[in-house]
């Protein structure tokens, strides 16, 4: 059992990775036209997405599945924030010249796309998570924050 779940997981990270590099989804920090931010505040990574707490199994193992859901459903946000810009940046907020993408019309455009793009996907995303997950084993719930802690672990420690 354990086995077949490292494999789902591995299959739907990668899956995951890949439908949002290919679909380039990202926001900005607020629902303005990019055109009319400063060029300070032109960025794909959210500022405000932030893993303030990582959990133990205990601790994990002690919470309600709906509990469970909602640390998941976090752990997603925040790896569909950082994932497809990795190699740019994962420091939340970080501004195109930070990430030294030029602020070319271009990329402004780019960034408009990527706005609306992943609003959309996570809208839907989590309206099927919320109606699907509650069917999941709570241990395979756990396993799947660790899991994801872990990437977010990996992640942060690359920004430094």
């Amino acid at each position: 059992m354990n086995n077949r779940l490292v494999k789902l997981s591995a299959a739907c990270t990668i899956y995951l990775s890949t439908f949002l590099h290919t679909q380039g989804f990202s926001q900005a920090t607020q629902n303005v036209s990019a055109k009319q931010k400063s060029d300070s505040t032109l960025c794909f990574v959210k500022p405000n997405i932030r893993i303030t707490k990582f959990y133990s199994k205990d601790e994990l193992n002690k919470l309600q599945k709906l509990d469970l859901i909602e640390i998941y459903k976090s752990r997603l946000a925040y790896l569909i924030e950082i994932l497809p810009f990795l190699s740019l940046n994962p420091e939340p907020g970080s501004s195109f010249r930070e990430m030294s993408i030029p602020e070319t019309e271009t990329n402004i455009s780019h960034l408009e796309k990527e706005m609306k793009n992943k609003q959309d996907f996570t809208k839907s995303l989590f309206e099927t998570l919320d109606d699907v997950v509650p069917y999941s084993e709570k241990t395979n719930i756990i396993w799947s924050i660790l899991y994801f802690d872990e990437m977010i672990k990996k992640s942060m420690s690359q920004s430094k």
